[in-house]
């Protein structure tokens, strides 16, 4: 009867874990054989030749239910397209993104299209994966100072009574999903300016009511 019953969580555990649909369940990371380019299901004539390049799966974004889940294909495969893995650092705040080969409007076009078909409007965001099974949140890029909506964590030191804080702060670029394709560098500024120094301020502020 013992393990009869053992065998009854395991199956219930081994279910929980590939069958949920919450974001715990949404962190197994895709086997290996089930693994398809997104690249290589584009027009021929916007894909290119790739070179020591990295890769990185994708997963569909909800700003409204705040959950995600891979995007896959068709056929179930986890799809991953490649690129190169880099750092930005804006007015003393950094980030991680993955800047995208040529072609790299089409290919978002096309990821957020598959996300809608798969998972609804409301999951119109695709965003990278650092394999850290999302412990931050990335942005795609087109080039070194244009970036694809999504949600961006930003990694920020402050410096108080010589000791170094470090903080994670989040933003969002935008929850609509006819906003702007992408967002610049400018732009991700004037949303620290805005957001993350009030926090900052906040934080640090001796009356803790002000917050």
């Amino acid at each position: 009867m013992k393990k009869f019953i053992i065998l009854i969580l395991r199956f219930f555990v081994i279910y929980f874990l590939f069958e949920s649909k919450n974001i715990y369940s949404n962190a197994i990371f895709p086997h290996p054989r089930s693994i398809v380019f997104v690249d290589n299901q584009l027009p021929n004539d916007t894909q290119s030749q790739y070179q020591n390049q990295e890769v990185t799966f994708v997963f569909c974004y909800s700003p409204y239910y705040n959950n995600w889940y891979w995007l896959k294909d068709d056929s179930g495969k986890y799809i991953k397209v490649m690129g190169l893995w880099k750092n930005k650092k804006i007015k003393g705040h950094s980030f991680r993104y993955f800047l995208l080969n040529k072609s790299s409007y089409d290919r978002v076009n096309f990821l957020e299209s598959k996300c809608t078909k798969m998972f609804g409007d409301m999951y119109h965001i695709a965003q990278p994966s650092d394999g850290n099974f999302h412990a931050s949140w990335h942005p795609f890029a087109f080039d070194d100072d244009t970036f694809a909506k999504g949600r961006i964590d930003l990694y920020y030191q402050y410096f108080k009574h010589k000791n170094i804080v470090q903080f994670t702060f989040t933003i969002f670029d935008h929850m609509l999903k006819n906003s702007s394709l992408y967002i610049t560098t400018q732009q991700i500024e004037k949303m620290i300016d805005k957001n993350i120094q009030e926090k900052i301020q906040c934080l640090f502020s001796e009356n803790k009511d002000y917050c």
